[in-house]
């Protein structure tokens, strides 16, 4: 996570979400409340049926969600700021944030310096990555570890002949490494 600056007597934090675990990091740091200002579209009805919009809006966060091993945090709530000409204030809509993505965060009351120092932490933070392999005699499970938990990668339970055809086991795990 990149943090731009803290401004307004501490009650906006400007920020680039870089990571999957930046995601993560917002989703344990977002309040009710707050007001999240991030680019998105918006379907428009038209005379002639509907588009999407690009636009920037200010949600205020009535709940989040965290989608892990999909790269998202979304973000519904009321909308308090967009284009004055499209009237949307008051409607509701949901922000789609992945990593890449700019926005701003504001809270009515100051951010604390627990959250604060969490931003910063996770702003200087290198992304670590960790591939865990897993094996027992016949299953093994490839995982990535992330900080909010493990994904798994790949797995498999091998069907291989007990102890007593030894020439059969034999073969099979012969078979299972030549695959």
């Amino acid at each position: 996570m990149k943090v731009f600056s803290v401004e307004d007597n501490d009650r906006l934090v400007k920020l680039k979400v870089e990571t999957e675990d930046d995601l993560w990091v917002l989703y344990d740091l977002l309040m009710k409340g707050d007001v999240v200002y991030a680019r998105t579209t918006r379907e428009l009805k038209t005379g002639s049926g509907s588009k999407r919009k690009g636009m920037v809006l200010g949600v205020k966060v009535e709940w989040a969600e965290f989608q892990p091993f999909t790269s998202r945090l979304r973000v519904h709530g009321m909308i308090v700021s967009g284009p004055k000409e499209l009237d949307l204030i008051g409607q509701r809509h949901t922000l789609n944030i992945d990593p890449g993505q700019e926005m701003n965060i504001f809270r009515e009351w100051r951010w604390n310096e627990r959250e604060l120092r969490k931003l910063q932490k996770a702003s200087e933070r290198s992304s670590s990555k960790a591939i865990v392999v897993g094996i027992d005699w016949d299953d093994w499970c490839i995982a990535y570890l992330r900080n909010y938990g493990v994904e798994k990668l790949a797995e498999s339970h091998l069907s291989i002949p007990g102890k007593g055809s030894p020439e059969r086991r034999e073969d099979a795990i012969k078979n299972e490494i030549s695959k």
